[in-house]
């Protein structure tokens, strides 16, 4: 499978992490490490399922102050 193609597992396995961690916000890495910790998939492969997936609006991508990007399902920010 090639890392553009759609996973459907793969989607599934973040969207059900996810409903059993609704507070859960991590980078790529730790997405791969600990979201996927049973179900291991190459990084760019995991990288276009949590775009896909925040395209489609059922988790938010944030990029922090030092520039690294968090996904989660609601991710708080501070106002200002």
């Amino acid at each position: 499978m090639h890392a553009d193609d759609p996973d459907p597992e793969l989607d599934a396995a973040i969207l059900s992490y996810l409903d059993a961690h609704p507070k859960a916000v991590d980078s790529l890495a730790g997405v791969v490490t600990w979201w996927l910790a049973q179900t291991p998939r190459d990084s760019a492969m995991v990288e276009r399922s949590l775009e896909r997936l925040g395209e489609r609006n059922l988790l938010e991508r944030i990029r922090l102050a030092d520039g690294t990007v968090v996904y989660g399902k609601q991710i708080a920010r501070t106002p200002g």
